[in-house]
């Protein structure tokens, strides 16, 4: 819930918007090799994926816009 409340102060302040987007691409990252490991298959690791690179790219156009 923080998470998304720091990706929703963002555009307000961009390294509140920017540390939110780092910890939710740390949680998903997380969240698919959990599911990796206990044996799950890849698709079901897939929504984490999607979601830690989604995060990993609003960061990145956080910082490029200032």
């Amino acid at each position: 819930m923080a998470g998304a409340v720091g990706l929703l102060l963002g555009p307000a302040s961009s390294p509140i918007g920017v540390a939110a987007a780092a910890g939710l691409a740390l949680l998903m990252a997380a969240a698919a090799v959990v599911h990796l490991r206990h044996g799950d298959p890849p698709a079901r690791a897939l929504p984490a994926s999607v979601l830690a690179l989604a995060a990993v790219a609003y960061a990145g156009v956080a910082m490029a816009a200032g």
